[in-house]
Parts: structure tokens; C-alpha cells; sequence
């Protein structure tokens, strides 16, 4: 009876302390995500690592305002919705405010809910700006986004990119007032964006472009089929 006791004792120990050492060191029992809960849990802990979606999922409001980790979409799609805290709203939010250094986003679809009607208010459906050392991967961006201020660059997949986009699609009708492009609004320095299309009209006042409105970084096999339309169009 004894021994019995002293087993189980050790076992209900050993079973706290493994969940204590789970949660506290932010570690998951699984690699895949197939919910948008679960999606804002693992974006938004302090050390994202690397996050696998298992499914198609619909957001609603933005993700995260910044991610340092590394997400594969394995092909799936994330759907942006406005979201539920204003059911009249009909904008959808980016997906992110900032990827920061050393994130990548690999193999992700990226569309918009029927609700928003009005597309994505911001600078990029997949981030507002991107740092350097972030590599953007097999992305594709559907739908349309116009920005607040006219001042702002607006891309459909990146606002501002100081990073690396390789392989990927923006489909997305693109609105703005300066550096308007229908891949990214201002590609910095940086900035390296190959292999890449975008299909989707762009329109703006000044530095208006099919790929960039601004570019000052590396271009290489880029192609854009979309309808520009501005005053001092660029790239």
C-alpha cells in the first residue's frame, strides 16, 4: 500500500512539473495549428519559433503586430476578416503590423472574407513593413487594400520591405496616395524581390508602380500584368 502511494505521489509530481516546464518555456505539445485561437496563442508568445498550419483558417482582426518566428503555411489559407469586436466593420486588418528579423512566411495563401467589402485597411495584406533578414517565400495575396494616409506606402503583399520576397503572388487591387506598388509599396535597399508576378490594377498620386512604388533595393525576373495608373510611375 505504501509503495502504491509513494508511485502515484511521484507521478502526479513529474506530470506538474512537465506542464509547469511546458508553459513556462512556451513549448507546444503540437507542431500544427488548425484553429485561429490556437494561431493567436502560438504568433503571439515571446519566441514563436516555428508554426505549422494544419488547416485553412479565417482571422479576424490582425494576428499579431509583430513575429519574429517562422511560419509555413504548407499551401493553406488564411482568410482576413474584420473583426468580431465591430460586426458592422466591413475592413479586413494585415495579417501582421511588423515581421521582424529573422522571421520567415513560407507556402501561405492569403485571401479576403465576403464581409470585407471594403478589402484591407493598412499597408500590406501580409505585413505593414518587413525587416531586413526576413525571407517572405511562396506567398500568395488576393483581394484589395488602400491605406489611411496618403503618405504611407501600400503594397498588396508588403508596405515596406527591407527583406527578401522570393516566389510569390499579389492579386490584389492596390490604392494609395505615394509610393503605391502592387507587390510592395517602398522596396528599400535591402530589399530583394525575385520571381515574383502581380496581377491586380495599382492607382496612386506619385511613385506609383506595378511592382514598387519606391525601389531603391534588388529586382530580379519580376513580372506585373496589372493596369497602373499615376502621376510618376516608378517600377
Amino acid at each position: 500500500m505504501t509503495r502504491n502511494f509513494i508511485k502515484r505521489k511521484s507521478t502526479k509530481f513529474l506530470i506538474t512539473f512537465l506542464l509547469t516546464f511546458l508553459i513556462e518555456n512556451q513549448i507546444s505539445w503540437a507542431d500544427t495549428v488548425t484553429s485561429e485561437s490556437q494561431l493567436i496563442v502560438a504568433a503571439n508568445t515571446d519566441s514563436p519559433g516555428v508554426i505549422d498550419l494544419g488547416s485553412n483558417i479565417t482571422m479576424h482582426g490582425q494576428l499579431a503586430p509583430t513575429f519574429s518566428g517562422t511560419l509555413n503555411g504548407n499551401n493553406y489559407t488564411i482568410t482576413l476578416a474584420p473583426t468580431e469586436a465591430d460586426p458592422a466593420s466591413t475592413v479586413a486588418a494585415p495579417l501582421f503590423g511588423t515581421l521582424s528579423s529573422g522571421s520567415t512566411i513560407n507556402g501561405l495563401n492569403l485571401a479576403l472574407d465576403g464581409a470585407a467589402t471594403d478589402g484591407v485597411l493598412g499597408q500590406g495584406i501580409l505585413a505593414n513593413s518587413v525587416e531586413p533578414d526576413v525571407t517572405i517565400l511562396n506567398v500568395q495575396a488576393q483581394g484589395k487594400i488602400s491605406t489611411e494616409s496618403d503618405a504611407t506606402p501600400v503594397g498588396g503583399l508588403v508596405g515596406t520591405n527591407r527583406g527578401k520576397i522570393e516566389n510569390s503572388v499579389a492579386n490584389v487591387v492596390v490604392s494609395g496616395g505615394t509610393k503605391v506598388g502592387g507587390l510592395v509599396g517602398s522596396n528599400s535597399n535591402t530589399g530583394e524581390i525575385s520571381n515574383s508576378l502581380t496581377i491586380g490594377s495599382v492607382s496612386g498620386n506619385h511613385q506609383v508602380g506595378g511592382i514598387a512604388g519606391d525601389n531603391s533595393g534588388t529586382f530580379l525576373n519580376l513580372s506585373s500584368q496589372g493596369v497602373v495608373n499615376g502621376v510618376g510611375t516608378d517600377s
